[in-house]
Formats: structure tokens, C-alpha cells, sequence
């Protein structure tokens, strides 16, 4: 009978091709972004940056609506692909906003400074927000309705600490985003501002 070769003697395909296509597929998209934006007045940029925000947030509502329904179904499968779907969508997003403030903080004068700051303390304080919204789907999955036929099965008087530590971290979770959602709505504010006093 024939052996397996031992796992150190199996090759493995190597990604670094994949990786320096990715990259290099990146680096296209990210000098045609900037040549794009390089030639916009700054009003235009600022309007884009302010719909790439309304953007955000209807991916975020229906990144939101498919964590609810996997929760009232206890069926993930939808939810898996809301992520995927969300997680492209953000991080397009990520890049026109990232080649966006490139080019802005390249331009002379004080109203492109302020945009240029203003859209890059946009950028982190979503990227924030995903982080603290990612645990929190993850804490409502795992959670689910106290544990009763949860995703992840929370049973049993040992475990309804488990499940008072879930729905503690659910409640800061939630805390800590509304936190991060005003400061993204002032910053909104601000760019309005800038948008106002540059038409």
C-alpha cells in the first residue's frame, strides 16, 4: 500500500502570487482614485465624501436587518453572507475615502486642511464603529435570546452568568457605539460647514 508523504515533504501552493496580484490590483485602483479626485473642486469631494458616509450607513442597515432576522430564524446563513457583502462594501468605501484624503491633504489652503482632517477622523472613527459593531453581532449571536435555543447554547443556573456577561457587553457594546455615532454626526456637521462656506 502506498504512504502519504509526511506533511513537511507535501507542497504547498504558495499565495504570494495571489497577494502581489491582489497588491498590485490595489495599487491601480488607488492611482486611478487619486488621479480622479486629484482634478475635482473640493466642494465635489466633500459632497462625495458625505454620500460615501450615506453609503456606510445603509450597508450598516442591512448588515443590521440580516443579523436580526439570522437571530429571530437562529439560521446564520444569511447573516454570512451580510457579512461578506458588508465587509466588501466598507472596504471600497475605505479606499475612496483613504485616496480622498490623500489627495486633499495635498492642497493648499485652509478649507482642504480642515476637509482633509476632517474625513480622515471620519475614516477612524468607522473604522471604530465596525469594530465595535463586528463584537457586537458577535455577542448577540452568542447571546440570542438569553441562550434559549441560541446559536451557541447558553443553559443551565452555571451558565446564566454567561449569559449576564453577554447581556452586560451587549449593553456597552451598544453604549459605545452611540458614543462613536455622535462624534461621526459631528464631524458630519463639520464637513457640511466646510461645504457651506465653499459654495
Amino acid at each position: 500500500p502506498s504512504q502519504c508523504p509526511p506533511p513537511s515533504e507535501t507542497p504547498l501552493p504558495s499565495s504570494a502570487p495571489l497577494r502581489s496580484a491582489l497588491a498590485a490590483e490595489r495599487s491601480r485602483r488607488r492611482t486611478s482614485l487619486t488621479a480622479t479626485y486629484a482634478a475635482a473642486p473640493l466642494s465635489d469631494l466633500i459632497r462625495a465624501a458625505l454620500s460615501h458616509q450615506a453609503d456606510r450607513v445603509r450597508a450598516y442597515n442591512t448588515w443590521e436587518a440580516a443579523l436580526d432576522a439570522s437571530l429571530a430564524s437562529r439560521n446564520v446563513s444569511g447573516y454570512a453572507s451580510a457579512c461578506a457583502e458588508a465587509t466588501a462594501k466598507f472596504a471600497a468605501l475605505s479606499e475612496n475615502i483613504l485616496a480622498m484624503v490623500e489627495v486633499v491633504l495635498k492642497r493648499e489652503g485652509s478649507a482642504a486642511g480642515e476637509t482633509g482632517k476632517a474625513v480622515r477622523a471620519l475614516q477612524d472613527l468607522e473604522r471604530e464603529k465596525l469594530s465595535l459593531t463586528t463584537a457586537l453581532h458577535l455577542d448577540k449571536l452568542r447571546k440570542n435570546d438569553g441562550g434559549k435555543g441560541g446559536l451557541v447554547a447558553v443553559k443551565g443556573d452555571e451558565d446564566m452568568r454567561i449569559a449576564s456577561l453577554l447581556d452586560r457587553g451587549v449593553q456597552e457594546l451598544e453604549r459605545k457605539i452611540a458614543r462613536i455615532i455622535e462624534k461621526i454626526n459631528d464631524v458630519i456637521e463639520e464637513l457640511n460647514a466646510i461645504l457651506s462656506d465653499e459654495i
